[in-house]
Protein backbone atom coordinates (compact mmCIF):
# COMPACT_ATOMS: atom_id res chain seq x y z
CA UNK A 1 0.00 0.00 0.00
CA UNK A 2 2.43 2.34 1.18
CA UNK A 3 4.70 1.86 -2.17
CA UNK A 4 1.20 2.06 -4.29
CA UNK A 5 0.57 5.16 -2.64
CA UNK A 6 4.03 6.90 -3.67
CA UNK A 7 4.12 5.66 -6.53
CA UNK A 8 1.12 7.93 -7.65
CA UNK A 9 0.98 11.39 -8.45
CA UNK A 10 -1.26 12.73 -6.09
CA UNK A 11 -3.58 15.41 -7.39
CA UNK A 12 -4.63 18.09 -5.15
CA UNK A 13 -6.01 21.63 -5.01
CA UNK A 14 -3.67 22.08 -1.68
CA UNK A 15 -7.23 24.04 -0.16
CA UNK A 16 -8.24 23.34 3.48
CA UNK A 17 -12.12 23.89 4.30
CA UNK A 18 -11.88 23.44 8.19
CA UNK A 19 -15.73 23.21 8.52
CA UNK A 20 -16.02 19.86 6.50
CA UNK A 21 -12.64 18.62 7.16
CA UNK A 22 -12.44 18.06 3.92
CA UNK A 23 -9.71 18.60 1.08
CA UNK A 24 -10.35 18.01 -2.88
CA UNK A 25 -8.21 16.31 -5.34
CA UNK A 26 -9.28 17.38 -9.06
CA UNK A 27 -8.61 17.02 -11.65
CA UNK A 28 -10.25 17.47 -15.60
CA UNK A 29 -12.72 14.09 -16.53
CA UNK A 30 -13.47 12.66 -20.04
CA UNK A 31 -16.58 12.47 -21.78
CA UNK A 32 -19.43 10.27 -20.60
CA UNK A 33 -18.65 6.43 -21.59
CA UNK A 34 -14.98 6.56 -21.46
CA UNK A 35 -14.00 8.98 -24.95
CA UNK A 36 -14.20 12.16 -26.43
CA UNK A 37 -11.40 14.18 -25.43
CA UNK A 38 -8.02 14.36 -25.53
CA UNK A 39 -7.92 15.50 -21.87
CA UNK A 40 -5.95 13.64 -19.01
CA UNK A 41 -9.35 12.09 -16.53
CA UNK A 42 -8.88 11.55 -13.17
CA UNK A 43 -11.33 10.41 -10.26
CA UNK A 44 -12.39 13.27 -7.86
CA UNK A 45 -12.15 12.04 -4.28
CA UNK A 46 -14.34 13.96 -1.43
CA UNK A 47 -12.79 12.98 2.38
CA UNK A 48 -15.07 13.88 5.43
CA UNK A 49 -14.19 13.89 9.55
CA UNK A 50 -16.62 15.26 11.75
CA UNK A 51 -13.98 16.56 13.44
CA UNK A 52 -10.46 17.29 13.15
CA UNK A 53 -9.26 17.07 16.50
CA UNK A 54 -10.53 13.58 18.15
CA UNK A 55 -9.42 11.65 21.44
CA UNK A 56 -10.33 8.27 20.10
CA UNK A 57 -8.16 5.76 19.14
CA UNK A 58 -10.10 5.20 15.65
CA UNK A 59 -11.77 7.67 13.33
CA UNK A 60 -13.83 6.97 10.55
CA UNK A 61 -13.87 9.30 7.57
CA UNK A 62 -16.36 9.34 5.11
CA UNK A 63 -16.26 10.13 1.63
CA UNK A 64 -17.69 9.51 -1.94
CA UNK A 65 -15.33 9.06 -5.30
CA UNK A 66 -17.35 10.57 -8.58
CA UNK A 67 -15.97 11.64 -12.13
CA UNK A 68 -17.98 13.54 -14.41
CA UNK A 69 -20.07 11.38 -16.40
CA UNK A 70 -18.49 8.32 -14.57
CA UNK A 71 -19.39 5.04 -16.69
CA UNK A 72 -21.76 3.78 -17.18
CA UNK A 73 -23.95 6.48 -16.89
CA UNK A 74 -26.60 6.57 -19.37
CA UNK A 75 -28.93 9.04 -21.22
CA UNK A 76 -32.71 8.74 -22.01
CA UNK A 77 -35.10 10.99 -23.73
CA UNK A 78 -38.12 11.45 -21.95
CA UNK A 79 -37.68 9.27 -18.88
CA UNK A 80 -34.85 7.71 -16.44
CA UNK A 81 -33.78 5.07 -17.57
CA UNK A 82 -33.46 1.14 -15.38
CA UNK A 83 -30.66 1.68 -13.04
CA UNK A 84 -28.05 -1.20 -13.28
CA UNK A 85 -24.90 -2.29 -11.25
CA UNK A 86 -22.00 -0.31 -12.86
CA UNK A 87 -20.35 -4.16 -12.83
CA UNK A 88 -17.43 -2.62 -15.60
CA UNK A 89 -16.75 0.43 -13.29
CA UNK A 90 -16.12 -1.20 -9.76
CA UNK A 91 -13.12 0.99 -7.97
CA UNK A 92 -10.77 0.30 -4.98
CA UNK A 93 -10.34 2.94 -2.14
CA UNK A 94 -7.40 2.64 -0.12
CA UNK A 95 -6.01 4.58 2.54
CA UNK A 96 -2.78 5.16 4.36
CA UNK A 97 -1.87 6.91 7.50
CA UNK A 98 1.33 9.27 6.73
CA UNK A 99 2.57 9.40 10.07
CA UNK A 100 1.95 5.75 11.42
CA UNK A 101 2.57 3.75 8.27
CA UNK A 102 -1.02 1.85 8.73
CA UNK A 103 -2.49 1.28 5.55
CA UNK A 104 -5.72 -0.44 4.63
CA UNK A 105 -8.80 -0.99 2.38
CA UNK A 106 -11.77 1.05 2.63
CA UNK A 107 -15.15 -0.21 2.64
CA UNK A 108 -16.98 1.16 -0.22
CA UNK A 109 -20.84 0.63 -1.78
CA UNK A 110 -22.13 2.25 -5.15
CA UNK A 111 -25.26 3.80 -5.95
CA UNK A 112 -27.25 5.30 -8.75
CA UNK A 113 -28.95 8.73 -9.06
CA UNK A 114 -30.86 10.03 -12.22
CA UNK A 115 -31.41 13.67 -12.61
CA UNK A 116 -33.63 15.13 -15.45
CA UNK A 117 -32.92 18.31 -17.43
CA UNK A 118 -36.38 18.99 -19.07
CA UNK A 119 -36.61 15.72 -21.32
CA UNK A 120 -33.09 14.53 -21.35
CA UNK A 121 -32.35 12.37 -18.28
CA UNK A 122 -29.13 10.97 -16.97
CA UNK A 123 -27.79 8.51 -14.32
CA UNK A 124 -25.09 8.95 -12.11
CA UNK A 125 -23.52 6.52 -9.91
CA UNK A 126 -21.02 7.34 -7.02
CA UNK A 127 -19.04 5.17 -4.97
CA UNK A 128 -19.59 6.16 -1.14
CA UNK A 129 -16.61 4.48 0.95
CA UNK A 130 -15.83 4.29 4.71
CA UNK A 131 -12.49 4.34 6.54
CA UNK A 132 -11.74 3.24 9.73
CA UNK A 133 -8.21 4.30 10.97
CA UNK A 134 -6.32 3.89 13.75
CA UNK A 135 -4.19 7.25 15.04
CA UNK A 136 -1.04 8.08 16.57
CA UNK A 137 -1.07 10.71 19.50
CA UNK A 138 -0.47 13.77 17.77
CA UNK A 139 -0.49 14.82 14.36
CA UNK A 140 -1.77 12.12 11.94
CA UNK A 141 -1.10 12.50 7.96
CA UNK A 142 -3.78 9.93 6.30
CA UNK A 143 -4.57 9.53 2.26
CA UNK A 144 -7.25 8.26 0.54
CA UNK A 145 -6.75 6.90 -2.81
CA UNK A 146 -9.23 5.99 -5.61
CA UNK A 147 -8.12 3.65 -8.36
CA UNK A 148 -10.36 2.47 -10.95
CA UNK A 149 -10.32 0.79 -14.84
CA UNK A 150 -10.18 3.65 -17.08
CA UNK A 151 -9.02 7.43 -15.24
CA UNK A 152 -6.10 8.21 -13.28
CA UNK A 153 -6.22 7.52 -9.76
CA UNK A 154 -8.12 10.37 -7.25
CA UNK A 155 -6.48 10.85 -4.36
CA UNK A 156 -7.38 13.40 -0.51
CA UNK A 157 -4.98 14.21 2.22
CA UNK A 158 -6.84 14.57 5.49
CA UNK A 159 -4.82 15.70 8.70
CA UNK A 160 -6.20 14.73 12.38
CA UNK A 161 -5.11 15.16 15.59
CA UNK A 162 -5.26 12.83 18.45
CA UNK A 163 -5.09 13.92 21.86
CA UNK A 164 -5.15 11.99 24.75
CA UNK A 165 -8.71 11.11 26.13
CA UNK A 166 -10.05 13.39 28.63
CA UNK A 167 -9.97 12.67 32.58
CA UNK A 168 -13.01 11.68 33.94
CA UNK A 169 -14.39 10.31 37.36
CA UNK A 170 -13.08 13.38 38.97
CA UNK A 171 -13.66 14.01 42.96
CA UNK A 172 -12.57 16.57 45.09
CA UNK A 173 -12.67 15.60 48.57
CA UNK A 174 -12.14 18.53 51.65
CA UNK A 175 -10.36 18.36 55.13
CA UNK A 176 -8.71 21.21 57.00
CA UNK A 177 -6.08 23.46 54.72
CA UNK A 178 -6.44 21.08 51.98
CA UNK A 179 -8.27 19.17 49.36
CA UNK A 180 -7.61 16.21 48.07
CA UNK A 181 -8.16 15.25 44.16
CA UNK A 182 -8.41 11.77 42.60
CA UNK A 183 -9.53 10.34 39.07
CA UNK A 184 -9.58 7.83 36.37
CA UNK A 185 -6.72 6.71 35.06
CA UNK A 186 -6.35 7.33 31.26
CA UNK A 187 -4.75 5.19 28.67
CA UNK A 188 -1.83 6.53 27.40
CA UNK A 189 -1.60 9.45 29.72
CA UNK A 190 2.25 10.47 30.20
CA UNK A 191 1.42 13.10 32.75
CA UNK A 192 -1.51 14.59 34.49
CA UNK A 193 -1.64 18.68 34.89
CA UNK A 194 -4.60 20.04 37.83
CA UNK A 195 -6.63 23.18 36.81
CA UNK A 196 -7.37 25.32 39.90
CA UNK A 197 -9.07 28.58 40.40
CA UNK A 198 -11.53 30.44 42.70
CA UNK A 199 -13.73 30.72 39.98
CA UNK A 200 -15.69 27.70 38.19
CA UNK A 201 -15.22 29.25 34.99
CA UNK A 202 -11.87 27.24 34.39
CA UNK A 203 -10.39 28.26 30.80
CA UNK A 204 -7.77 25.92 30.26
CA UNK A 205 -5.41 28.32 28.30
CA UNK A 206 -5.36 30.88 31.60
CA UNK A 207 -5.89 29.25 34.06
CA UNK A 208 -3.33 28.52 36.49
CA UNK A 209 -2.18 24.71 37.02
CA UNK A 210 -0.14 22.08 38.70
CA UNK A 211 1.76 20.21 36.21
CA UNK A 212 3.07 16.11 36.84
CA UNK A 213 0.60 15.42 39.20
CA UNK A 214 -0.87 12.09 40.31
CA UNK A 215 -4.03 10.60 41.35
CA UNK A 216 -4.75 11.04 44.35
CA UNK A 217 -3.38 14.69 44.83
CA UNK A 218 -3.33 16.55 48.02
CA UNK A 219 -3.61 20.23 47.56
CA UNK A 220 -2.28 21.91 50.61
CA UNK A 221 -1.69 25.07 52.50
CA UNK A 222 -5.57 26.40 51.29
CA UNK A 223 -7.03 28.31 53.68
CA UNK A 224 -10.39 27.21 54.87
CA UNK A 225 -13.72 27.98 54.50
CA UNK A 226 -12.73 28.82 50.75
CA UNK A 227 -14.38 27.23 47.68
CA UNK A 228 -12.22 25.78 45.55
CA UNK A 229 -12.78 24.49 41.61
CA UNK A 230 -10.40 21.85 40.08
CA UNK A 231 -10.23 20.21 36.61
CA UNK A 232 -7.78 17.62 35.53
CA UNK A 233 -6.02 17.44 32.11
CA UNK A 234 -4.27 14.77 30.52
CA UNK A 235 -0.84 15.02 28.34
CA UNK A 236 0.74 12.42 26.26
CA UNK A 237 3.51 13.16 23.62
CA UNK A 238 3.18 16.77 24.09
CA UNK A 239 -0.67 16.74 23.52
CA UNK A 240 -2.52 17.94 25.79
CA UNK A 241 -6.86 16.58 26.37
CA UNK A 242 -9.78 18.53 26.73
CA UNK A 243 -10.02 19.24 30.64
CA UNK A 244 -12.42 17.23 32.78
CA UNK A 245 -15.08 18.46 34.43
CA UNK A 246 -15.05 20.84 37.02
CA UNK A 247 -15.54 19.74 40.67
CA UNK A 248 -15.10 22.10 43.63
CA UNK A 249 -14.81 21.55 47.45
CA UNK A 250 -14.42 23.98 50.49
CA UNK A 251 -11.79 23.47 52.44
CA UNK A 252 -12.70 23.01 56.29
CA UNK A 253 -15.69 20.54 55.39
CA UNK A 254 -16.43 17.13 54.83
CA UNK A 255 -20.02 15.37 53.84
CA UNK A 256 -21.50 11.89 53.88
CA UNK A 257 -24.41 10.04 53.63
CA UNK A 258 -26.36 8.67 56.87
CA UNK A 259 -27.00 5.10 57.07
CA UNK A 260 -31.07 6.20 56.91
CA UNK A 261 -32.74 2.94 57.17
CA UNK A 262 -33.59 1.93 53.47
CA UNK A 263 -36.62 2.50 51.93
CA UNK A 264 -38.54 3.94 48.83
CA UNK A 265 -39.16 7.09 50.25
CA UNK A 266 -39.31 11.39 50.04
CA UNK A 267 -37.60 13.85 51.83
CA UNK A 268 -39.85 15.23 54.61
CA UNK A 269 -38.26 17.13 56.59
CA UNK A 270 -34.64 17.18 58.93
CA UNK A 271 -33.66 18.07 62.41
CA UNK A 272 -29.99 18.14 64.13
CA UNK A 273 -28.57 18.89 67.32
CA UNK A 274 -25.89 18.51 69.45
CA UNK A 275 -25.33 17.41 73.73
CA UNK A 276 -22.82 18.64 75.98
CA UNK A 277 -20.12 16.21 74.59
CA UNK A 278 -20.68 17.10 71.02
CA UNK A 279 -21.97 13.89 70.11
CA UNK A 280 -24.69 14.40 67.26
CA UNK A 281 -28.08 13.96 67.05
CA UNK A 282 -30.41 13.78 64.15
CA UNK A 283 -34.06 13.34 63.25
CA UNK A 284 -35.33 12.57 59.87
CA UNK A 285 -38.81 12.69 58.96
CA UNK A 286 -39.59 10.73 55.41
CA UNK A 287 -42.22 9.52 53.30
CA UNK A 288 -42.46 6.15 52.38
CA UNK A 289 -44.98 5.07 49.59
CA UNK A 290 -47.24 2.39 50.47
CA UNK A 291 -49.99 2.06 47.60
CA UNK A 292 -52.40 4.03 47.31
CA UNK A 293 -50.99 6.22 49.82
CA UNK A 294 -47.34 7.69 51.74
CA UNK A 295 -47.05 6.33 54.85
CA UNK A 296 -44.63 8.89 57.18
CA UNK A 297 -42.24 7.86 59.18
CA UNK A 298 -39.83 9.18 62.12
CA UNK A 299 -36.21 7.77 62.19
CA UNK A 300 -33.15 9.07 64.74
CA UNK A 301 -29.63 9.26 63.64
CA UNK A 302 -26.73 9.20 66.40
CA UNK A 303 -22.97 9.12 66.46
CA UNK A 304 -22.80 9.20 69.99
CA UNK A 305 -21.28 5.71 69.75
CA UNK A 306 -18.60 6.56 67.56
CA UNK A 307 -20.52 5.04 64.71
CA UNK A 308 -24.01 6.25 63.08
CA UNK A 309 -26.65 4.63 64.59
CA UNK A 310 -30.22 4.70 62.89
CA UNK A 311 -33.52 3.88 65.13
CA UNK A 312 -37.26 4.02 63.60
CA UNK A 313 -39.33 5.94 66.34
CA UNK A 314 -43.18 5.28 66.49
CA UNK A 315 -46.09 7.01 65.27
CA UNK A 316 -47.31 8.50 61.94
CA UNK A 317 -46.25 11.96 61.67
CA UNK A 318 -47.01 14.97 58.90
CA UNK A 319 -43.62 15.50 57.60
CA UNK A 320 -41.57 18.05 60.12
CA UNK A 321 -39.07 17.32 62.64
CA UNK A 322 -37.60 18.59 66.06
CA UNK A 323 -34.62 17.93 67.99
CA UNK A 324 -33.17 19.03 70.89
CA UNK A 325 -31.33 17.83 73.67
CA UNK A 326 -31.27 18.81 77.10
CA UNK A 327 -28.06 19.11 79.77
CA UNK A 328 -28.43 15.31 81.23
CA UNK A 329 -28.25 14.17 77.57
CA UNK A 330 -32.02 13.31 76.87
CA UNK A 331 -32.84 13.69 73.62
CA UNK A 332 -36.24 15.14 72.58
CA UNK A 333 -37.87 14.77 69.59
CA UNK A 334 -41.07 16.84 68.70
CA UNK A 335 -43.44 15.84 65.65
CA UNK A 336 -47.21 15.91 64.29
CA UNK A 337 -48.94 12.27 64.33
CA UNK A 338 -52.58 12.20 65.52
CA UNK A 339 -51.64 15.46 67.03
CA UNK A 340 -48.68 17.05 68.38
CA UNK A 341 -46.34 14.65 69.71
CA UNK A 342 -43.29 15.00 72.02
CA UNK A 343 -40.83 12.11 72.70
CA UNK A 344 -38.19 11.96 74.63
CA UNK A 345 -35.56 9.04 75.75
CA UNK A 346 -32.39 9.27 78.00
CA UNK A 347 -29.17 7.98 77.22
CA UNK A 348 -30.05 4.51 79.28
CA UNK A 349 -33.72 4.69 78.37
CA UNK A 350 -36.24 3.74 76.01
CA UNK A 351 -38.36 6.63 74.48
CA UNK A 352 -41.24 8.16 76.03
CA UNK A 353 -43.94 9.29 73.85
CA UNK A 354 -46.72 11.98 74.94
CA UNK A 355 -49.39 14.03 72.90
CA UNK A 356 -49.24 17.59 73.49
CA UNK A 357 -52.46 18.94 71.48
CA UNK A 358 -54.56 16.21 69.91
CA UNK A 359 -55.89 18.88 67.62
CA UNK A 360 -52.28 19.25 65.97
CA UNK A 361 -52.66 18.99 62.04
CA UNK A 362 -49.05 20.09 60.99
CA UNK A 363 -46.04 22.36 60.59
CA UNK A 364 -44.74 21.62 64.32
CA UNK A 365 -41.32 22.95 66.09
CA UNK A 366 -40.25 22.18 69.60
CA UNK A 367 -37.54 23.78 71.85
CA UNK A 368 -36.21 23.49 75.13
CA UNK A 369 -35.57 25.96 77.73
CA UNK A 370 -32.22 26.49 80.26
CA UNK A 371 -34.41 24.10 82.62
CA UNK A 372 -34.99 20.99 79.74
CA UNK A 373 -38.55 21.70 79.85
CA UNK A 374 -40.22 21.77 76.32
CA UNK A 375 -41.88 24.71 74.19
CA UNK A 376 -43.78 24.13 71.02
CA UNK A 377 -45.66 25.56 68.09
CA UNK A 378 -47.83 24.24 65.49
CA UNK A 379 -50.83 24.42 63.70
CA UNK A 380 -54.03 22.40 64.57
CA UNK A 381 -57.66 21.97 63.40
CA UNK A 382 -60.77 21.67 65.40
CA UNK A 383 -64.09 22.23 65.26
CA UNK A 384 -67.21 24.26 66.56
CA UNK A 385 -69.67 24.72 64.14
CA UNK A 386 -67.20 24.18 61.43
CA UNK A 387 -63.46 23.34 61.01
CA UNK A 388 -61.35 26.09 61.84
CA UNK A 389 -57.00 26.25 61.69
CA UNK A 390 -55.18 28.22 63.86
CA UNK A 391 -51.73 28.76 65.70
CA UNK A 392 -51.02 27.46 68.65
CA UNK A 393 -47.88 27.48 71.20
CA UNK A 394 -47.53 24.87 74.18
CA UNK A 395 -45.53 24.08 77.09
CA UNK A 396 -45.17 21.69 79.78
CA UNK A 397 -42.88 24.39 82.23
CA UNK A 398 -45.26 23.83 84.60
CA UNK A 399 -44.91 20.06 84.52
CA UNK A 400 -48.29 19.29 82.23
CA UNK A 401 -48.84 20.71 79.03
CA UNK A 402 -50.51 24.05 78.30
CA UNK A 403 -51.53 24.81 75.59
CA UNK A 404 -52.73 28.56 73.77
CA UNK A 405 -53.99 30.39 70.98
CA UNK A 406 -51.24 32.34 69.15
CA UNK A 407 -52.93 33.27 65.65
CA UNK A 408 -56.57 32.00 65.44
CA UNK A 409 -56.12 33.08 61.64
CA UNK A 410 -57.12 29.64 59.63
CA UNK A 411 -53.29 29.30 58.49
CA UNK A 412 -54.04 25.83 56.80
CA UNK A 413 -51.36 23.43 56.06
CA UNK A 414 -51.01 24.16 52.60
CA UNK A 415 -48.31 26.06 49.91
CA UNK A 416 -46.19 27.82 51.04
CA UNK A 417 -46.36 25.08 53.87
CA UNK A 418 -43.51 27.39 55.99
CA UNK A 419 -43.47 25.67 58.76
CA UNK A 420 -43.21 27.70 62.49
CA UNK A 421 -40.04 27.94 63.91
CA UNK A 422 -39.54 28.43 68.37
CA UNK A 423 -36.58 29.70 70.04
CA UNK A 424 -36.49 30.16 74.33
CA UNK A 425 -33.48 32.45 74.86
CA UNK A 426 -31.58 32.08 78.75
CA UNK A 427 -34.26 34.66 80.69
CA UNK A 428 -37.44 31.92 79.60
CA UNK A 429 -38.42 34.40 76.59
CA UNK A 430 -40.04 32.10 74.58
CA UNK A 431 -39.75 33.44 70.43
CA UNK A 432 -42.16 32.33 67.79
CA UNK A 433 -41.77 33.28 64.04
CA UNK A 434 -44.45 32.28 61.49
CA UNK A 435 -45.88 33.03 58.06
CA UNK A 436 -49.39 34.08 58.53
CA UNK A 437 -51.91 34.06 55.67
CA UNK A 438 -50.95 35.22 52.21
CA UNK A 439 -51.63 38.00 50.70
CA UNK A 440 -50.54 40.35 53.08
CA UNK A 441 -49.87 38.66 56.04
CA UNK A 442 -46.17 38.01 55.26
CA UNK A 443 -43.71 37.11 58.04
CA UNK A 444 -44.69 37.31 61.65
CA UNK A 445 -42.87 37.74 65.12
CA UNK A 446 -44.25 37.14 68.66
CA UNK A 447 -42.81 36.70 71.95
CA UNK A 448 -43.47 35.72 75.10
CA UNK A 449 -41.87 35.60 78.94
CA UNK A 450 -44.79 33.80 80.71
CA UNK A 451 -47.67 36.82 80.01
CA UNK A 452 -49.08 37.98 76.89
CA UNK A 453 -47.70 37.56 73.88
CA UNK A 454 -46.22 40.60 72.29
CA UNK A 455 -46.22 40.84 68.29
CA UNK A 456 -44.82 42.15 65.36
CA UNK A 457 -44.31 41.74 61.17
CA UNK A 458 -40.92 41.10 60.12
CA UNK A 459 -41.96 41.85 56.35
CA UNK A 460 -45.03 41.96 54.74
CA UNK A 461 -43.99 40.35 51.83
CA UNK A 462 -44.29 36.56 50.64
CA UNK A 463 -42.07 34.33 52.02
CA UNK A 464 -40.57 30.99 50.74
CA UNK A 465 -38.77 29.94 53.79
CA UNK A 466 -37.55 30.73 57.23
CA UNK A 467 -35.50 30.04 60.21
CA UNK A 468 -35.20 31.47 63.84
CA UNK A 469 -32.41 32.25 66.54
CA UNK A 470 -31.84 34.13 69.61
CA UNK A 471 -28.41 35.10 70.71
CA UNK A 472 -27.53 35.74 74.31
CA UNK A 473 -28.74 38.99 74.33
CA UNK A 474 -31.98 37.93 74.00
CA UNK A 475 -32.22 39.64 70.29
CA UNK A 476 -34.45 37.19 67.58
CA UNK A 477 -32.90 37.12 64.37
CA UNK A 478 -34.51 35.73 61.32
CA UNK A 479 -33.20 34.28 58.26
CA UNK A 480 -35.63 33.81 55.43
CA UNK A 481 -35.99 33.54 51.27
CA UNK A 482 -38.68 36.12 50.14
CA UNK A 483 -40.86 35.66 47.15
CA UNK A 484 -37.98 35.91 44.32
CA UNK A 485 -36.14 33.34 46.50
CA UNK A 486 -33.37 36.03 48.00
CA UNK A 487 -31.80 35.17 51.33
CA UNK A 488 -32.18 37.44 53.81
CA UNK A 489 -31.41 38.41 57.49
CA UNK A 490 -33.55 40.02 59.84
CA UNK A 491 -32.65 41.75 63.95
CA UNK A 492 -35.32 43.10 66.14
CA UNK A 493 -33.92 46.24 67.39
CA UNK A 494 -34.82 47.68 70.52
CA UNK A 495 -36.73 49.91 69.73
CA UNK A 496 -38.67 47.33 68.25
CA UNK A 497 -38.20 47.76 64.22
CA UNK A 498 -36.60 45.17 62.12
CA UNK A 499 -34.01 45.73 60.27
CA UNK A 500 -33.74 43.81 57.05
CA UNK A 501 -30.03 42.91 54.87
CA UNK A 502 -29.23 40.79 52.00
CA UNK A 503 -27.28 37.44 52.41
CA UNK A 504 -26.95 35.47 49.09
CA UNK A 505 -28.57 36.45 45.70
CA UNK A 506 -28.75 33.12 44.11
CA UNK A 507 -32.50 31.39 44.49
CA UNK A 508 -31.87 30.02 47.97
CA UNK A 509 -34.53 27.95 50.30
CA UNK A 510 -34.84 25.67 53.24
CA UNK A 511 -32.76 28.22 55.38
CA UNK A 512 -31.74 27.07 59.10
CA UNK A 513 -29.99 29.54 61.58
CA UNK A 514 -27.64 29.44 64.69
CA UNK A 515 -25.96 32.00 67.16
CA UNK A 516 -22.38 31.30 68.83
CA UNK A 517 -21.70 32.64 71.66
CA UNK A 518 -19.93 35.48 69.83
CA UNK A 519 -23.13 36.80 68.64
CA UNK A 520 -22.18 35.73 64.85
CA UNK A 521 -25.07 34.12 62.64
CA UNK A 522 -24.29 30.79 60.73
CA UNK A 523 -27.08 30.25 57.77
CA UNK A 524 -27.03 27.07 55.89
CA UNK A 525 -29.46 26.75 53.07
CA UNK A 526 -30.29 24.65 49.85
CA UNK A 527 -29.38 26.98 46.61
CA UNK A 528 -29.64 26.78 42.71
CA UNK A 529 -27.71 23.53 40.79
CA UNK A 530 -28.53 21.05 44.13
CA UNK A 531 -26.11 23.27 45.90
CA UNK A 532 -25.49 23.25 50.05
CA UNK A 533 -24.77 26.44 51.26
CA UNK A 534 -23.05 28.14 54.00
CA UNK A 535 -22.87 32.01 55.66
CA UNK A 536 -21.88 33.72 58.29
CA UNK A 537 -21.47 37.23 59.08
CA UNK A 538 -18.44 36.36 61.56
CA UNK A 539 -16.19 38.85 59.54
CA UNK A 540 -18.45 41.69 59.68
CA UNK A 541 -20.06 41.18 56.38
CA UNK A 542 -21.59 38.08 54.67
CA UNK A 543 -19.55 35.35 53.45
CA UNK A 544 -20.64 32.58 51.83
CA UNK A 545 -19.07 29.18 50.80
CA UNK A 546 -20.18 25.93 49.02
CA UNK A 547 -20.54 22.86 51.94
CA UNK A 548 -22.03 20.14 49.68
CA UNK A 549 -23.18 19.59 45.66
CA UNK A 550 -25.56 16.56 46.13
CA UNK A 551 -28.92 17.45 47.03
CA UNK A 552 -32.40 17.35 45.34
CA UNK A 553 -34.34 20.72 43.87
CA UNK A 554 -34.85 23.54 45.39
CA UNK A 555 -38.64 22.64 46.11
CA UNK A 556 -37.63 18.82 47.73
CA UNK A 557 -34.78 20.45 50.27
CA UNK A 558 -34.99 20.92 53.73
CA UNK A 559 -31.52 21.96 55.88
CA UNK A 560 -31.03 22.09 59.60
CA UNK A 561 -28.01 23.33 61.32
CA UNK A 562 -26.41 23.15 64.98
CA UNK A 563 -23.06 24.40 66.80
CA UNK A 564 -21.14 22.42 69.13
CA UNK A 565 -19.01 23.62 72.12
CA UNK A 566 -15.79 25.28 69.80
CA UNK A 567 -18.29 26.90 67.49
CA UNK A 568 -18.37 24.41 64.73
CA UNK A 569 -20.70 23.98 62.41
CA UNK A 570 -23.07 21.16 61.90
CA UNK A 571 -25.51 20.52 58.92
CA UNK A 572 -28.26 18.34 58.36
CA UNK A 573 -29.60 17.58 55.11
CA UNK A 574 -31.22 15.02 52.11
CA UNK A 575 -28.87 14.06 49.36
CA UNK A 576 -29.14 12.09 46.38
CA UNK A 577 -29.59 8.99 48.33
CA UNK A 578 -31.27 10.08 51.60
CA UNK A 579 -30.17 12.12 54.92
CA UNK A 580 -26.43 13.65 54.72
CA UNK A 581 -24.38 15.19 57.23
CA UNK A 582 -21.83 17.83 56.34
CA UNK A 583 -19.57 19.66 59.12
CA UNK A 584 -16.27 21.68 59.37
CA UNK A 585 -15.11 20.06 62.34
Amino acid sequence: MSGLLQSRRMRSSGARIPSAFALLAIGACGGGGGGGTDLPASYTVFVQSTDPVVSTGHVDLFGSTTCDACPPSETAFGGCPVLRGPFDSSIEVLWHNVTTGESGNAFHSISGQCGCLFSYCTVTYAHRFLASVPLAIGKNEVEILALGPQYEPGSSTVAITRVPRTPTGVVAVSEHNAITLSWAPVAEAESYELLWSLSPDLDAATTPRIVGVTSPYLHAGLPDDVTHYFAVVARANGYASARSDVVWATTGWRAEDLPATAATWTPAAIAIALDSLDRVHVHVSRLEFTDPWYAQHNEYLTDASGTWTSTPIAGVQQGDASIAVDAQGTVHLGYVGGGMVHASVSSFGAWTLETVDAFASCRSSLALDTFGRAHAVYAADFYDTAWHGELRAASNATGAWVVRTLDAADLGCGYPGVAPRIAVDASGTVHIAYVGVHPGYGLQYAASSGGAWTRSTVTPDFVRGMALAVDAQGTPHVVYSDAGAQLRHARLEPAGEWTIEPIDTVQAVAPSIAVDGSGNLHACYAAAAHELRYATNASGAWRVALVDGEGYGLEDRTTALALDSQGRVHVATFGAHGPRYATNR
